[in-house]
């Protein structure tokens, strides 16, 4: 299922997207800031030993049921590549226990604007190829227009925090049924 909070900074949008994450049997989380709660492992600095490492510090944490972090350095988008790839072949190497067990994957992804989300193939397998109920994308942004249409075309779940520019307005009456 792929959820997106969208409103101004500091309403809550991280908060509840972390909150809902956290319910799920498996987490990763990836933000560009370090404003998410403390939880798990974090993988601040892991990039510096080099990607190998890092993806065996995903796959482990997974392995183990705990929640991992990974904050970026200045290579937002390869980062971001290499993480949601990570996340993609393990839930394929585990996809069998999680149906059969019903354990879910939740994936955060704050702020996600950054061109790389739009482009990740592993990251559409995920919204397209997986079961709704078991695997769950929670993608944070300011603004409707800040996730790309065919992903938007997508979310299964708006939440809206507080939104007044009129083409935001426009977006979201565009994608919502009259009633929101």
């Amino acid at each position: 299922m792929i959820h997106a909070p969208v409103g101004r900074r500091t309403v809550g949008k991280t908060t509840l997207a972390d909150f809902l994450c956290s319910t799920c049997d498996y987490q990763a989380r990836f933000s560009p800031r370090i404003t998410l709660p403390q939880r798990g492992i974090p993988l601040r600095d892991m990039w510096k030993g080099g990607s190998a490492n890092a993806e065996r510090a995903i796959m482990e944490a997974l392995n183990t049921q705990q929640c991992i972090t990974l904050v970026p350095d200045e290579d937002v988008d390869g980062q971001f590549s290499r993480f949601i790839q990570t996340i993609r072949r393990w839930y394929q190497e585990h996809e069998a226990e999680c149906i059969a067990q019903k354990k879910q994957l939740g994936v955060l992804i704050d702020e996600a604007r950054f061109p790389a989300v739009s482009q990740s193939s592993d990251l559409d397998w995920l919204f397209r190829c997986t079961p709704r109920d078991l695997v769950h994308v929670y993608l944070t942004v300011h603004r409707p227009k800040d996730l790309d249409p065919d992903i938007r075309a997508v979310v299964d779940h708006w939440y809206v925090f507080h939104v007044t520019q009129p083409r935001d307005l426009d977006v979201i009456s565009e994608e919502c049924l009259p009633v929101a």
